[in-house]
């Protein structure tokens, strides 16, 4: 995982979701999950007016609800990993951005003309600060496997749990208008034209008459207009009602919906097989590359006695 290292307290304001934009001199094209590491600099150091405004300072305190004497290290650990977040965005900054910006966010960065804003979202803060050594710019951080796995199925799960609620509120207003295009359906199917004095329901039984010539041609395209136009007084356009369109709508979408929750299940299934054999060739004393390769042996091993009929 790509991290960025940030003074103290800015770190630790980044963390509490106090501060959504990180300024930079530099742009970044990277999009994704970022860790946020505190910088060994000393809190004294950057807490200084040479180094933070009053009003930042007043920001961090009220909204970190901190108290007027604070204990720097205890409060912003320096030199852990404090949260991960996804950098969504590297906005260049123009006078224009600025007005978008909250005072507090203004006191929480440097947006001087030309510099960028890199925009942080889904910010998750550990539960525990990790000890890390940082460096400019990005680098990459290697989180423990529980915590990477941990992480990795967290955002998962969230992201399940949030489709699967979606596709059942869909589902509860797809049933509502699949009665309302059944109502409508028997509505519009009740509708008939009399020809030769018999009841016609559809354009086929029309036209049943005119191939056995009891009707002419320009007599049975009249019967057909006149029973499209009291289909569509019955509430039918073209060859659907109001209702069977919306309902086709969320059909499809609870359909996306439902074949997106089983990619997931699929993936995650997978993940979990691949973390058990994992733990497999850790017991063994192996490498996962030495295992894949002893198990495709042994896969291959069996398959030619199979077919050998060992």
């Amino acid at each position: 995982m790509k991290a960025l290292t940030i003074w103290q307290p800015w770190a630790g304001a980044v963390a509490a979701g106090i501060k959504k934009n990180e300024t930079r001199s530099w742009s970044t094209k990277y999009r994704g999950q970022i860790a946020i590491h505190s910088a060994m600099k000393a809190i004294q150091h950057t807490w200084s007016n040479l180094y933070m405004s009053d009003e930042a300072r007043e920001v961090i305190i009220r909204r970190m609800k901190l108290p007027e004497t604070i204990d720097g290290p205890v409060t912003f650990p320096m030199g852990y990993v404090l949260a991960t977040a996804d950098l969504v965005d590297c906005i260049q900054i123009t006078s224009e951005y600025i007005t978008t910006l909250t005072e507090d966010e203004l006191a929480l960065g440097d947006y001087t003309l030309g510099r960028y804003a890199w925009k942080l979202e889904n910010v998750k803060m550990l539960p525990k600060p990790i000890p890390a050594k940082g460096r400019q710019g990005f680098w990459n951080w290697e989180p423990d496997k529980k915590l990477n796995k941990d992480l990795g199925e967290n955002m998962e799960n969230e992201e399940l749990k949030a489709l699967e609620t979606v596709r059942d509120e869909i589902a509860k207003i797809k049933a509502k208008y699949q009665k309302k295009a059944e109502k409508e359906r028997e509505k519009v199917n009740d509708v008939f034209v009399t020809v030769c004095g018999e009841k016609c329901y559809t354009e086929a039984e029309i036209n049943d008459w005119y191939g056995t010539d009891y009707i002419t041609a320009s007599q049975a395209d009249r019967y057909i207009e006149k029973l499209n136009k009291k289909k569509s007084a019955a509430g039918q356009k073209g060859t659907l009602t109001k209702s069977e369109r919306i309902y086709r709508v969320f059909a499809n979408i609870s359909n996306n919906l439902t074949a997106e929750i089983q990619d997931i299940k699929i993936k995650q299934e997978q993940e979990q097989k691949k973390q058990e054999r994992w733990e497999i060739a850790q017991a063994q004393g192996c490498s996962y590359k030495e295992f894949l390769e002893i198990e495709e042996v042994s896969r291959q091993s069996e398959e030619y006695e199979r077919l050998m009929g060992i």
